[in-house]
C-alpha cells in the first residue's frame, strides 16, 4: 500500500487511510466517550489522568480518578499539598512515584506559569517530572494540539497499521518514523481523538500478545493482519528469588508503630510497620535489616505479597512497645506513631493487612 506511487495515487492513499481512522475514531468514540477523563477535561485532569493511567489499567483508574480530583479540584490545591497527603489519596493506585512527579509537577507550573499549563513542548519538558510522552500527551489529549503521544500501545497500534512489525521497540527512531506518518496521513483528524483511539485499540483489541484483526476497525489496510499471530518474541521470563519478612507489630491505644521508607528504598515514601529480613534468596538484597531473633518466626501468622522480582512471605510478629525499644531500638531509625485508620495514614497495603490479621 505505502510502495512507490505518483502524486495522483498518493493523494488516493491519503485519503483512504484517513477514512479509514476515522472509522477507528467513531469506534472509540461509540465506546469509550463515557471515561471519567474524557469528560469536561481540562488540561489540568489530563495531567492526572495520564499520570495514573502510565503503568495502572484503565478499570483501576475509574476506581480513583474522580475521587482525586474531589479532594484536589485545582492545580494549586494539588500545589499546596503535603506529599504524605497525595500519597494517601493515590492509595490503590501503584507506583507511588507517579504521585510524587505528579506532586513535583504541579508545584513546578505553579511556581513558573501560575499554575497555568503551557502547549509549548520545550516549557512543558522543562516542568519536573514531565518527560516527552507526558507532554505529548499534554499538547495533543488536554489542549487538542497537533501531536503523537507514543506510549507503546500507540506504537504497536500504528506499527502494525504501517510496517507489520508486532511489537515494536519504542525508540528515537520509530518515533520519527511514527510522527511522519501521522504527519503525512492523519494530521487532518482531532489530535485529542486520534490519540485516544489509538490507545483503546491497543489495549482492547491489538494488545502485546493478541490482535482480534476481525474485529479492528483498521483491518483493511493494516499490514500485520495477514501476519502470523506470532508472539514468541517475548521477554525471557525474570528471575524469582523467595523472600521472608517479619513484620512487627506494636500497638498503643488507635496508633501503631511505623517506619518512612526513605529514597532509593521500595516503597519510598510510604509508611511501613518495622520490617526485617528473615530469609532471602537474593543474597544482595539490602532492603531491609536482619531478624535480630533466634524464634521460630515461621510458626507466626502468614500472607503472601510480591513486588518486581520478589515473592514475599510476611510473617507477623506482635510485641509492646517497651519488648520493641529492649530488641529491635536503634537510635539511627526514625520511628513514628500514625493512625491505623487507613484513609488517614499513608501506610503500605502489606501493613494494612499484618495489622488486620493480627487483630482479628
Amino acid at each position: 500500500m505505502y510502495g512507490q506511487t505518483n502524486d495522483r495515487q498518493v493523494q488516493l492513499v491519503g485519503m483512504q487511510v484517513e477514512e479509514e481512522f476515522k472509522q477507528l475514531l467513531d469506534w472509540s468514540q461509540s465506546r469509550f466517550a463515557q471515561l471519567p477523563w474524557r469528560i469536561d477535561r481540562t488540561s489540568y485532569s489530563t495531567l492526572v489522568s495520564e499520570l495514573m493511567l502510565q503503568q495502572t489499567t484503565v478499570a483501576t483508574v475509574i476506581g480513583h480518578y474522580s475521587k482525586f480530583l474531589q479532594k484536589y479540584p485545582t492545580i494549586h490545591d494539588l500545589a499546596r499539598a503535603s506529599e504524605e497527603d497525595i500519597l494517601i489519596a493515590w492509595k490503590g493506585l501503584g507506583y507511588y512515584r507517579r504521585a510524587r512527579l505528579l506532586h513535583r509537577a504541579a508545584r513546578d507550573f505553579v511556581k513558573t506559569f501560575s499554575g497555568a499549563i503551557p502547549t509549548e513542548l520545550d516549557q512543558l519538558v522543562e516542568i519536573a517530572g514531565i518527560g516527552e510522552y507526558t507532554a505529548s500527551a499534554l499538547r495533543s489529549i488536554g489542549h487538542d494540539l497537533p501531536a503523537l503521544a507514543v506510549d507503546a500501545n500507540v506504537a504497536r497500534v500504528l506499527s502494525r497499521y504501517h510496517s507489520g512489525i508486532l511489537n515494536p521497540t519504542i525508540n528515537r527512531d520509530l518515533r520519527e518514523t511514527l510522527y511522519k506518518f501521522y504527519q503525512g496521513y492523519l494530521s487532518g483528524l482531532s489530535s485529542r481523538a486520534l490519540n485516544e483511539a489509538l490507545m483503546d485499540l491497543g489495549r482492547t483489541l491489538c494488545t502485546a500478545h493478541k490482535k482480534l484483526c476481525e474485529e479492528c476497525p483498521l483491518k483493511a489496510n493494516c499490514r500485520a493482519q495477514l501476519l502470523p499471530d506470532d508472539f514468541s518474541m517475548k521477554k525471557p521470563s525474570q528471575e524469582k528469588f523467595n523472600l521472608h519478612l517479619v513484620r512487627v507489630l506494636v500497638v498503643r491505644g488507635n496508633k501503631i508503630l511505623t517506619i518512612k521508607r526513605t529514597l532509593g528504598q521500595w516503597l519510598e515514601g510510604q509508611r511501613e510497620l518495622p520490617s526485617f529480613l528473615a530469609m532471602s534468596d537474593d543474597k544482595k538484597l539490602k532492603q531491609y535489616p536482619k531478624w535480630p531473633m533466634k524464634s521460630d518466626y515461621k510458626k507466626w501468622p502468614c500472607f503472601s505479597t510480591s513486588i518486581t522480582k520478589y515473592r514475599i512471605k510476611n510473617y507477623i510478629f506482635r510485641c509492646t512497645w517497651q519488648e520493641y525499644q529492649q530488641i529491635f531500638m536503634k537510635p539511627s531509625v526514625k520511628l513514628e506513631w500514625v493512625d491505623r485508620q487507613v484513609e488517614k495514614s499513608n501506610l503500605s497495603t502489606a501493613s494494612i493487612k499484618a495489622s488486620s490479621i493480627s487483630c482479628r
